[in-house]
């Protein structure tokens, strides 16, 4: 049986927002970059070393303070340059793989292959997808279960939505989410405990509010006059309790990446246009 083949738009585009997803594996091309991560083996230094390289393969040639902020989108004109592919491996035979989408192209120019799309019938947002399996704060990450959400889809023909909103979560906020917040990539870190034993936890406050507002820090550190950030950015601490962000030497302990913003982002609860599951399965 094939790798299941997702294809978000969640590192690089304004809001995080998942676009498509599954291909078979004949039908990308040999010339993308690829990176794997295998989760029967994860340790801390593996899943380090997975962050560290994503970062570094989706870094652009800026920085502000030492952040460093993804690419122009005019600078990654080709495919190759557009698409990084994330394998997460399971076992030898189950996987799934992420194409990452530097410029949010429209997919059909790429993925026209797939045999079977299939539209995903909810809002590409954080608001829609956790109407559909859970709010974040009652979703656990960890290695165990980003294992076991991979397994309740893989060959499967009929996909439960709820079992693929979960999915969603975990993914974008294990790989994207980490990729662009140090903080993030600590928790997870921090339930790792050794290979093969692993423990799981809900995401706090703050991380939740990381992720919400990663266009507002990024604005702001881009922004900022002098190492200060004007509008101040407001972030929840773990308690729960609201705080403001007004200096970039506050932010670099959080933020590790920076979006490219050439017109102001999207609003976070306006969906993708080309939200779909596309399947192509071989036996």
């Amino acid at each position: 049986m094939a790798a299941l083949w997702i294809l978000f738009c969640l590192v690089f585009i304004p809001q995080w927002g998942v676009c498509s997803s599954t291909l078979e594996k004949a039908n990308v091309p040999v010339s993308y970059k690829t990176l794997n991560f295998n989760l029967e083996t994860a340790s801390k230094s593996s899943y380090t070393t997975f962050v560290s390289s994503l970062r570094g393969k989706l870094k652009g040639t800026k920085e502000y303070y030492g952040i460093p902020m993804l690419p122009e989108p005019s600078k990654a004109k080709d495919p190759e340059q557009r698409f990084l592919l994330v394998g997460l491996n399971v076992t030898k035979e189950k996987s799934i793989t992420l194409a990452l989408d530097v410029n949010n192209i429209a997919k059909d120019s790429l993925w026209k292959d797939a045999k079977e799309r299939l539209p995903i019938k909810y809002p590409s947002t954080y608001g829609g997808i956790e109407g559909k399996a859970n709010p974040r704060s009652k979703v656990e990450l960890g290695i165990e279960k980003l294992k076991f959400a991979i397994l309740s889809v893989f060959g499967k023909q009929q996909i439960k939505e709820n079992l693929e909103a979960k999915l969603l979560l975990l993914s974008v906020q294990m790989v994207s989410e980490a990729t662009r917040f140090k903080y993030i990539e600590k928790m997870i870190l921090n339930s790792i405990e050794r290979k093969g034993t692993y423990k799981s936890f809900f995401p706090n406050p703050l991380v939740i509010s990381l992720e919400n507002g990663w266009e507002d820090l990024s604005e702001g550190v881009r922004n900022s006059k002098n190492g200060v950030i004007s509008p101040a950015v407001q972030l929840i601490d773990p308690n729960n309790k609201p705080f403001k962000v007004d200096k970039v030497q506050a932010v670099a302990p959080y933020l590790s990446l920076m979006n490219y913003e050439v017109e102001k982002p999207i609003v976070s609860d306006q969906p993708c246009q080309n939200m779909e599951i596309a399947i192509d399965t071989i036996l």
